[in-house]
């Protein structure tokens, strides 16, 4: 039985090439698209858990700082203060443990990178075997 590879002509050849290029193609989008969306749910996280951070850090220093003396409103002025202390530790803490879950991302960043990289390459691929097979096309009409 005779390889059927060995049979093709250069037409055949090319469709199945696209035909490669485009199943790759469709592979990689769908695995970017799936860690590009991890990715930027991490970096959202990140910015959360610093913004967060930061308002703590702030509550913490007006609730020590502060003289929290008879004035008026003074203790409900404090209180809010120290809920929404309370609020942003309770936060921080969910977040920290999203992140302890989704581990150590640079792997997926490098993959990431990787996966660009291949989808590029492959356009550019397909772009060639279309060109080319438009031209193959335009040379028969003639």
């Amino acid at each position: 039985m005779r390889d059927p590879l060995l049979t093709l002509n250069a037409s055949q050849l090319r469709l199945l090439l696209i035909e490669k290029h485009h199943h790759f193609l469709e592979d990689y989008e769908r695995e970017y698209e799936i860690l590009e969306g991890e990715w930027e749910h991490y970096i959202q996280l990140k910015n959360r858990l610093s913004l967060l951070e930061e308002k703590r850090d702030q509550l913490l220093h007006w609730l020590r700082e502060k003289e929290w003396g008879e004035e008026t409103g003074s203790k409900e002025i404090y209180e809010e203060y120290e809920r929404e202390r309370k609020e942003a530790e309770k936060e921080i803490a969910h977040i920290n443990h999203s992140l302890s879950k989704i581990g150590d991302i640079s792997p997926k960043k490098e993959r990431i990178e990787l996966l660009k990289e291949r989808i590029k390459l492959h356009k550019e691929a397909l772009a060639y075997w279309k060109e080319l097979e438009e031209r193959e096309g335009k040379n028969a009409g003639k």
